[in-house]
């Protein structure tokens, strides 16, 4: 952003990855885990600029997810805002949907189509030492809690179909016992004297 008073106008564009809407309309969570993520976001910035949740990377005819991206961008336009960041809240590293599509195709020419005078990308989180730490943190609270998936995983979508999805729960469920072996012979990992202790349960499939 050239000066401050601009980065105070901008509008924050949180472009994640869209889905079709037959998978939204059978129940799946994945719209409201990322809003809430979105509003995690927020909080921690107390508010400070106003944001939307978009979306991206629509593949063929069918109806996907929106806003799409380049559309809330030429209405931002259209609307007299003149800056934006795009956050790129569903992509963990980057590639062709970052270095492209947000870059090139966002930031660069429909922004200058649309007549916006900045609109910059936040980076990706990639390798970044904090990131990674927050992986490895929830990775090991799940192997000494013995949850070899969330209990949201294991609930299918009310109204699926997929005999696959049904499977799958299944067999991350039964191994549960191969987890708990795995995770009390790495004794470094755990407290002194301690095991971890793994609960069995049924998924809803």
């Amino acid at each position: 952003m050239p000066d401050l008073k601009d980065q105070q106008e901008a509008v924050v564009l949180f472009s994640a990855h869209s889905i079709p809407m037959s998978v939204v309309n059978r129940g799946d969570p994945y719209i409201q885990e990322v809003g809430a993520t979105v509003h995690a976001v927020m909080q921690e910035l107390d508010f400070a600029l106003p944001y939307r949740l978009v979306w991206q990377s629509k593949v063929g005819p069918a109806a996907w997810m929106g806003q799409n991206t380049a559309s809330a961008i030429r209405g931002l336009a259209r609307i007299g805002r003149k800056h934006a960041i795009i956050v790129p809240i569903t992509f963990t590293s980057d590639h062709i949907e970052t270095l492209h599509d947000m870059d090139i195709e966002f930031c660069a020419r429909i922004a200058k189509e649309a007549g916006m005078i900045s609109v910059r990308r936040a980076a990706a989180p990639n390798d970044n030492a904090m990131f990674v730490q927050g992986l490895a943190e929830l990775v090991r609270a799940h192997l000494l809690e013995g949850q070899v998936a969330s209990r949201q995983f294991f609930l299918r979508c009310p109204s699926c179909t997929n005999d696959r999805c049904s499977k799958a729960r299944l067999f991350l469920a039964g191994e549960t016992d191969r987890l708990a072996a795995w995770t009390n012979a790495q004794s470094f990992r755990l407290p002194s004297g301690a095991k971890a202790t793994y609960r069995k349960f049924s998924p809803s499939v």
